[in-house]
């Protein structure tokens, strides 16, 4: 066969592979679906906001209001709008898309880690096993299982990322260099930054020894041109990415993260040695097929009965074949550092970067990949070796089809117990509160008592705005905000639940434009309070038990803010910290506490205050009409951050901090129109960064491809000589046997 009847080839096997085991992500009307899945939890209201703002016209949102009170949209790890393969909730309600999109996800990883078998110089039988492998990894389908949206495209590119590093290395040219630049955006647009992270701390240091090695000590203009051509690779993808890091970069400070301790950072996410059982059984230490509270995503290193074996073989051999002495040490220094130990403690106080990342266990994802590597590797060998016997030649032939038959047959099995699909209508249900909703024209925000009551990921189809969230990227003046009304001391660790079970502070209820209260039973309202409607049976998604249905009482706040509303009186405050004590001991019905601001003698009293016209907000914009008598200080119930910039009548005015989340205008008396827009943190910058990157991308491929087209060959190949130990060799001498 010639390179594009294998390349074919390769990957028909691993899209049949995908269809017929994994085809019920596809079937219309229906979509993934478990007890555990951050699908259900989070990601169908990210994404169906996407949707709903692309269709009304209103473009990708930058901003989302459907829960935590607001939090930024395209600039965000969780959301992943640009990332190209999940393009499908441009078009269709997320419930529709969600399916095919994982399907998609589970395809390209698949490819990807075929692409890597090329890297390492494999024959077509080793590539298509790879791929296979890499398609039921086990780990792959755990985190399918629990819904994981955010993480899969980032599992899906590191075989990727690691076969362009490779591919550098032995032939460093711009085509070489532009593959990996495609590469690494790729990654930098595929969210959890965290394995790619961990990824790079291997890539970098075995690129940069590599070429000095590789190359001989007189050819220096050779090693800088290499290491040059990988620096441009690394800058166009950050800078085709800039239009999302800048803006994450940028606000940084804001994040929660920032001051955790190492024990938040280990989370009781660390393996353990009884994890080294699931390399045997991937069930061995529990699943949440059986305990619901199991997570065994987060800790199992299984990758499949065959891969396991191979990769042993490949072990055995991999320090004389290319590569492979990083593959061994990848593999061995991925599952050291997944356990607490001194080295995990001294990355943690010395690296810049590893203390925000929780969750040390998540370097298995890597240990499975440089696992199946391996194997790959050690399929060649034991095929190399029995090309040696002429009696063994039909056994060699039937090889690959054997080994990807029982792989595919195993897959399957894990596949149809870890990744199951339920009617549309059962994971994103009708239900008799959202009509209620509907009803009710006006702007507010909704408290849900205790996780369970209203699932978060159906607000944006339930067309509700909710207080609370799933969210592991919060930020610390919102989280403070909520310890005051939860009347908690500040957290000391980084909440992913933002959860409600009590209401100690109604007053900052109010200020956050919260209308409704929801509960699962019937309660002595409050003050202020009162039942508005009841529902007996309605559709409830409980984290680890799955589907419930239960009551559901709505109790209508009737002293709630509106979402815009001027403020009773002024409290001046230095900071953050002043704020939030301010806000302790004095009650937003009678004062907004504003940071950085000056004195307020000459702002007019509240009850003498014209009226406020808010418009509808949109995903980008908040827009008020006001007619004051007075000057006044106008508090806008919308998280507070530095991308929101105001405009009194078209000139630019400063935002101020109010009651440590929120925001506020002074604003002049008269009549006045004040135009809150969100844009991410240094926006303008960012894209033209991004539009300067995506040009040198596009002219230096056309070069390279001009180049190539006159050109028989691509080129002198570098020798590639592991860092590592490992011999030179060209992959012909590799998938020969040695004496």
């Amino acid at each position: 066969m010639n390179r594009w009847q294998k390349e074919t080839t390769i990957l028909l096997v691993v899209a049949i592979a995908a269809l017929v085991i994994l085809g019920q992500l596809l079937i219309p009307g229906t979509a993934p679906y478990s007890p555990h899945s951050d699908i259900v939890a989070a990601h169908l209201s990210i994404k169906q906001a996407l949707y709903e703002s692309w269709q009304s016209g209103q473009g990708i949102p930058f901003w989302r209001s459907d829960f935590l009170s607001g939090v930024p949209g395209l600039a965000h790890p969780q959301t992943l709008y640009t990332n190209p393969f999940q393009v499908l909730f441009f078009a269709l309600p997320a419930v529709e898309a969600v399916g095919p999109t994982i399907w998609i996800h589970l395809l390209v990883t698949g490819i990807a880690y075929a692409t890597l078998g090329a890297a390492l110089g494999l024959g077509v039988g080793a590539r298509i096993l790879m791929g296979v492998a890499g398609l039921y990894a086990f780990k792959v389908l755990a985190i399918t299982y629990a819904g994981w949206l955010s993480v899969l495209p980032m599992v899906s590119m590191l075989p990727l990322l690691t076969a362009a590093v490779l591919h550098l290395m032995e032939r460093p040219q711009p085509r070489s260099a532009l593959a990996l630049a495609a590469g690494g955006a790729l990654c930098l647009h595929s969210g959890h930054l965290q394995l790619l992270y961990y990824a790079l701390l291997l890539l970098i240091p075995y690129f940069t020894i590599g070429i000095l090695r590789g190359l001989p000590a007189s050819d220096g203009s050779g090693r800088v041109r290499a290491i040059a051509l990988g620096g441009l690779a690394a800058a166009i993808a950050a800078g085709c990415s800039a239009y999302l890091w800048i803006p994450l970069a940028s606000e940084a400070s804001l994040i929660s993260r920032g001051s955790v301790s190492y024990a938040y950072f280990l989370g009781g996410l660390q393996a353990t040695p009884a994890d080294l059982l699931t390399f045997l059984r991937p069930e061995a230490t529990g699943s949440p097929l059986v305990d619901a509270r199991d997570q065994l995503w987060e800790r199992v290193a299984y990758f499949g009965a065959i891969p396991e074996l191979l990769a042993l073989v490949g072990a055995s051999v991999a320090w004389r074949r290319r590569h492979g002495s990083f593959l061994l040490m990848g593999f061995a220094a991925t599952l050291l550092l997944a356990f607490d130990s001194p080295i995990n403690r001294l990355l943690y106080d010395t690296l810049p970067g590893y203390a925000i990342f929780r969750g040390p266990n998540r370097f298995l994802f890597l240990t499975t990949m440089f696992g199946i590597a391996l194997a790959g590797v050690g399929f060649d060998a034991i095929r190399a070796r029995m090309s040696r016997w002429p009696a063994a030649a039909l056994a060699r032939r039937a090889l690959p089809f054997v080994l990807v038959a029982v792989t595919t047959a195993e897959g399957g099995y894990w596949a149809s117990r870890y990744v199951t699909t339920a009617p549309t209508d059962f994971v994103d249900p009708p239900s008799s509160h959202r009509a209620f909703f509907a009803a009710d024209d006006s702007i507010f925000r909704v408290a849900p008592i205790r996780r369970s009551t209203l699932n978060y990921g159906w607000a944006s189809s339930a067309g509700i705005e909710l207080v609370t969230g799933f969210e592991p990227y919060n930020y610390a003046h919102y989280q403070t905000y909520f310890d005051l009304l939860r009347g908690q001391p500040p957290a000391t660790v980084a909440p992913v639940w933002t959860d409600l079970h009590s209401v100690p502070r109604g007053d900052l209820l109010d200020a956050l434009n919260v209308k409704y209260v929801a509960t699962a039973t019937e309660v002595e309202p409050p003050e202020g309070y009162r039942l508005v409607a009841a529902f007996e049976s309605e559709p409830r998604f409980v984290f680890y038990d799955g589907m419930r249905r239960g009551a559901l009482y709505l109790y209508r706040n009737e002293d709630a803010f509106e979402r815009a509303y001027w403020a009773p009186e002024i409290l001046p405050v230095a900071g953050i910290g002043d704020a939030a004590l301010a806000v302790r001991s004095r009650s937003l019905r009678e004062v907004a506490v504003v940071e950085g601001f000056g004195p307020a003698a000459t702002l007019g009293a509240a009850e003498d205050s014209g009226p406020l016209r808010l418009t509808k907000p949109n995903p980008q914009t908040l827009r008020v009409e006001t007619e004051n008598p007075n000057a006044g200080f106008l508090v806008l119930s919308e998280v507070w951050h530095p991308g929101w910039q105001a405009r009194i009548d078209g000139v630019p005015a400063p935002i101020r901090r109010t009651n440590v989340t929120l925001m506020g205008v002074a604003v002049p008396p008269g009549p006045h129109a004040i135009e809150l827009a969100f844009r991410p943190q240094n926006w303008r910058a960012a894209l033209v960064v991004t539009a300067v990157s995506a040009t040198a991308f596009l002219l230096l491929g056309i070069r390279a491809l001009r180049r190539g087209a006159g050109s028989s060959t691509s080129g002198p190949r570098t020798p590639a000589s592991s860092p590592l130990g490992s011999a030179p060799s060209d992959a012909r001498r590799d998938a020969s046997p040695r004496s």
